[in-house]
Order: C-alpha cells, then structure tokens, then sequence
C-alpha cells in the first residue's frame, strides 16, 4: 500500500517511515502541510497518516480538504 507520512519531527518521520517500509509498503513522507496536502493529492496514497501540528496547514485542515473532495484518500489517522 502506498502511505503518506506527515510530520514536522524528522525522527520520529524517518522511523515510522523506516517500520512501514520494512512491513513491505511504499512511503510518501512531507514535512509540513502544503507538501503534504500536495503530495496527498497528487499521489492518491491508500492511506495518510497526518501529524495534528503541521506548519502551513494544521492536520484538522488537510483531512477536511481531502474529505470534502469526491474522489481521493478517505483513509486518514491523526497522530499527536
């Protein structure tokens, strides 16, 4: 499955990336929220794994953007 990971912690982003990696899917990572919501869009991944904090765009506010929207990820954790 491709994944996107979001995160503005560059540990904690390297090692999620690392253990999702290692259970065979593909990994997307972004650094702050415009990236994410572009990658988000232009990738199509299965699912997006989203930091609440972002700089540029608050998770909160990318997952209603991507919601809203009629085709697209519908998968979405948040994490803290």
């Amino acid at each position: 499955m491709r994944i996107l990971v979001a995160d503005d912690d560059k540990h904690f982003l390297r090692i999620l990336a690392d253990i999702l990696a290692g259970a065979g899917h593909s990994v997307i990572e972004a650094r702050d929220g415009k990236q994410a919501l572009e990658l988000a869009l232009e990738k199509n991944p299965g699912l997006i794994i989203l930091d609440a904090v972002l700089p540029g765009l608050l998770g909160t506010q990318i997952s209603r953007k991507l919601l809203a929207r009629e085709s697209g990820t519908k998968q979405i954790i948040m994490i803290t």
